[in-house]
């Protein structure tokens, strides 16, 4: 969280009151939003962060929606998804063995 010494406090605090995986959600919620802002700025932002964020705020088809983008990408995230354990929430879907098959990559 380099130059966000004020979220980084509240997400301190948020973790003090309410546990880690609140917490969790949280950063990863600020960090939507600043892929969203990214993209209204017309910026790149890769889509293996949005796969990230959706993952951990729990919002699974999100997650699988931005997996697809990720993998058409090309890039090394096809490879990390693999064996990420981010992703063991994801697995049992078959939208997500979907797309690993897709990928070319093995089970």
């Amino acid at each position: 969280m380099s130059g966000a010494g004020e979220q980084a406090t509240g997400l301190e605090r948020t973790y003090a009151a309410s546990g880690f995986e609140t917490a969790v959600r949280e950063l990863a919620q600020w960090r939507l939003d600043k892929l969203n802002e990214r993209g209204k700025r017309g910026e790149y932002a890769p889509a293996s962060e949005y796969v990230n964020a959706y993952t951990r705020l729990g919002d699974k088809g999100q997650a699988l929606s931005w997996l697809d983008k990720a993998v058409q990408e090309r890039n090394q995230f096809a490879l990390e998804v693999r064996g990420n354990p981010l992703y063991d929430k994801l697995r049992s879907d078959p939208r997500f063995q979907d797309l690993v098959n897709r990928a070319g990559l093995p089970r």
